[in-house]
């Protein structure tokens, strides 16, 4: 590109209005409800176990715990819920407790991440615009979304392995 500035202008477009799509669409509206899937990993993390899901019991019996490789599923979005979990009661003691919305404001975060990796400058501008682009459509039609990542991660996956590939080919 003739003018270095146009480019690093159409970067820096592109990614806010990525960004304010999906707060303004995808994640704003839906802010304050339960993430699914999310309840035992929080009620887990506010009682201290890292790295594991806490079950309540609905007769009385008392909750189970379960470590997550003990559980069949996708767990991604689950370790980092963990992870911050643990963190906040290390900074802030045990009075710190997450709420299941933790993990919608974790993926959304992965999200706005990977519009910074897909349009930084090492990605040549219409390897980033691509990637962009297909986050957005994926996002547009239903297949992407603020949910739990069983639903989504093979698509995320691929966009993200094709910005690569068109970087380092």
């Amino acid at each position: 590109m003739a003018r270095p500035w146009l480019g690093h202008a159409l970067r820096a477009a592109l990614f806010v209005a990525f960004v304010w799509y999906v707060y303004g669409v995808r994640f704003a509206p839906y802010r304050e409800l339960p993430f699914e899937d999310a309840e035992a990993t929080v009620s887990a993390a506010n009682a201290g176990l890292v790295f594991q899901l806490l079950y309540p019991s609905v007769d009385g019996t008392p909750p189970v715990i379960k470590r997550m490789p003990e559980v069949y599923g996708d767990y991604g979005i689950h370790l980092i819920v963990s992870l911050t979990g643990s963190a906040g009661r290390t900074l802030f003691g045990s009075s710190f407790h997450l709420r299941t919305q933790v993990a919608r404001v974790i993926v959304f975060l992965l999200f706005v991440v990977t519009a910074a990796a897909i349009l930084a400058t090492p990605v040549p501008l219409w390897v980033g615009i691509a990637g962009i682009l297909s986050l957005w459509a994926l996002l547009l039609w239903g297949t992407l979304g603020i949910t739990d990542a069983r639903h989504w991660g093979v698509a995320y996956a691929a966009v993200v392995g094709s910005v690569y590939l068109g970087t380092v080919l």
